[in-house]
Parts: structure tokens; C-alpha cells; sequence
């Protein structure tokens, strides 16, 4: 389709899209993971083994989704915008076994993981933990070796251009296990031929403790000896950390090769009885910007090489020009899939490009 073409169809399409969806489709708040549940299982799996279905994503985003490629942290994306690896990560399991037997069943192993990618654009599945974990909603894991293994069997329909992420468990065991877990992913990633356009070590929830920052220093580094050179090396921080870390934690990245930094991820806080717990979307928002604003501000100053991609309540396309200003050209978005739908990617940058 011409390009003059879809800058006048597009912007219509996704304004009547976002208004019905609005109306009829946005979860109430408190309903936000039973809509995640739904809309995987009952809407984006069963698409995802729908060729007809299929047929029809891929024209949607053909239309819909800019031609706006960007060049950052090493990996040119054909739009700047990615949806972050917890909407693509599957239910979790008992064990290894247990989560490599469902490999090989018909129903999708990862739901969404074929057509929002059409949709959406740029994906990063994950976060994958080294091991399998049963636990209630997002908490769960299938384990990196189930999912590759998946992912490897489907080879040949995976988009061009996605990352993986990569995570230890919320509650994390000792430093020695987490290096063990951290390199065994990785040499099963690579294993597996996958090819990602880039890997994402997800550290977050460990930055939360000051005690674990030589922890998370160092599996930045094992994780640096374990990757191909051929593969760019990015890494998710948390928000609510000192400027000294965020400048730390550029110096550390600059000495490890990591090509960007996701800035933020959500604020992980604990229930009493230690169970995960999440700050996200627009109560997230201020404290990723502060983050963002650190470490663009050090950047700058500095001179630091790594590349920054925004993350944390990016909600509408008012929340860009800020990006913009600071100098970070790609962003990265989670929220957002329940507060505006699949096509939330595209409807934020044109909202975006009309305010310019």
C-alpha cells in the first residue's frame, strides 16, 4: 500500500478502533488479569492456529502498523515500539517434564505468540526463568527450555525482528545458583538456533535490595561471557534507585557490551507473606520517567554508549514527546495491551505523530 495512502486510512481506522474498544472492550480495574487470561486463551491462541485469522492480522498490520524502522541497541526495528515479554510467556508448570510434554500439543504454548506480532509489531517473549514454576497469573513459568524448545519447533513462523527475556525467579536463591541459572539459559537459547534479534536480561526485582548489587553486577557479567557476540545483550533496571546506581549500572554496562538499557521495568514490592507484588501502568509511569530522566541525564554527561528504551505507563501518544526530548528513540509497552487493546502500538504512535 502506498505510504500516502495509509497515512490517511490508518489514523481513522485506529481512532473508531479505540473508541469502540474503549467502550466495549477495556477491563474494568481489578479485571485486568482475568482479561489477560481471556484474551490469550480464548482470542490470541486459538488465532494463533487459524491461518484464515492469521490471513487477516497480517493484513491488519500491514495497514496499521508505521513504516518507522529504527536502529537501537544494536537491532534495527521496523517500528519503535516493542510489547514487553510478559504478555507472551505462557502458563506455568510443575516441572521441566511436565511443561515439555505440553510442547508438542496442538493448543498454543504460548498464546499470542503468532498473531500479536502481527498486531503489535516488535515482540520480546518472557521473561523465562531457567526452571518451571507453578504459581497464580503472571507469577508462573513454563522454564527457558520448554519455551525455546517450542519456539524451535515453530522456527520458520517466528517474526524477523524479537528478543528474548531472560529472568531469575521472583524470589530468587543465592547468588552462585542465579549465575548457574543465568548461563544455562543462554547456552539453551543458542542451542536452539533461534537466532533472537536480542536477549534481555531482566535483573529488576533484585535491584530492590542495595545487599544484592554486586549480585546483579556480576550476573551482568556472566551473562555478557555466556552470549555470541553476534547477538546484542540488553538489560531491564528497576525505577526508585539512586542516581549513583543508575550510574553505576551504566559504567557497568558499557564494560559488559550491553547495547540498551529498558528503562523501567515495574517496581516489584512483596506481600507479607513474600509473595510477588507489582507496581504498573499509570501509577509506574512517574517513577519510570524519573528513572528515564537519570539515566538520559548521566548518559549525556558521561558520554555512556548504551542506548535507552523507555518502558513504564506508556499509555497514549501524549506520553512520547517526553521520550523524544530526552533522546530515546524506541519504547517499550505492557499496560497498555489491557488499557487499549492489540492494537495499542499502533494507536499510540499515530496518536503521537498527530500532536507533532
Amino acid at each position: 500500500m502506498l505510504p500516502s495512502l495509509r497515512n490517511q486510512l490508518a489514523p481513522s481506522l485506529l481512532d473508531g478502533y479505540g473508541t469502540l474498544y474503549s467502550r466495549l472492550g477495556r477491563p474494568k480495574p481489578g479485571e485486568e488479569e482475568t482479561f489477560r487470561t481471556k484474551l490469550l486463551e480464548d482470542y490470541l491462541g486459538p488465532a494463533d492456529q487459524h491461518s484464515d485469522l492469521l490471513r487477516l492480522g497480517r493484513k491488519l498490520g500491514s495497514l496499521l502498523l508505521p513504516q518507522a524502522p529504527v536502529q537501537v541497541g544494536g537491532v534495527q526495528l521496523p517500528q519503535p515500539f516493542i510489547l514487553a515479554g510478559g504478555w507472551i510467556k505462557g502458563r506455568g508448570y510443575a516441572n521441566e517434564s511436565e511443561a515439555l510434554a505440553h510442547v508438542v500439543r496442538p493448543d498454543s504454548f504460548l498464546p499470542g505468540w503468532r498473531m500479536l506480532p502481527l498486531l503489535a509489531g516488535p515482540v520480546e517473549y518472557g521473561s523465562f526463568n531457567r526452571w518451571p514454576r507453578l504459581a497464580p497469573g503472571v507469577s508462573g513459568n513454563p522454564g527457558i527450555r520448554a519455551a525455546t524448545a517450542y519456539l524451535s519447533v515453530h522456527r520458520s513462523d517466528l517474526p524477523s525482528t524479537y528478543g528474548l527475556n531472560i529472568s531469575p525467579p521472583p524470589v530468587p536463591g543465592d547468588g552462585e545458583e542465579m549465575r548457574q541459572e543465568i548461563t544455562e539459559s543462554l547456552e539453551i537459547i543458542f542451542a536452539a538456533d533461534l537466532n533472537p534479534s536480542w536477549i534481555t536480561l531482566n535483573l529488576a526485582h533484585l535491584m530492590i535490595d542495595p545487599e544484592l548489587a554486586a549480585t546483579v553486577d556480576d550476573l551482568v557479567e556472566v551473562a555478557n561471557q555466556a552470549m555470541p557476540t553476534t547477538t546484542p545483550l540488553w538489560f531491564k533496571v528497576s525505577p526508585e534507585l539512586p542516581a549513583t546506581r543508575y550510574r553505576e549500572l551504566l559504567t557497568l554496562c558499557d564494560k559488559c557490551n550491553v547495547k540498551a538499557i529498558i528503562a523501567t521495568d515495574v517496581l516489584f514490592q512483596y506481600h507479607p507473606d513474600g509473595s510477588p507484588a507489582f507496581l504498573s501502568g499509570k501509577p509506574l509511569a512517574p517513577l519510570a520517567r524519573k528513572a528515564q530522566i537519570a539515566l538520559a541525564t548521566l548518559k549525556h554527561i558521561y558520554g555512556h554508549e548504551v542506548d535507552l528504551v523507555a518502558c513504564g505507563g506508556i499509555l497514549a501518544g501524549r506520553d512520547l514527546p517526553a521520550l523524544k526530548q530526552l533522546g530515546i528513540r524506541a519504547w517499550q509497552y505492557h499496560s497498555a495491551l489491557h488499557h487499549r487493546g492489540p492494537l495499542a502500538a499502533p494507536l499510540i504512535w499515530w496518536e503521537a505523530e498527530r500532536r507533532r
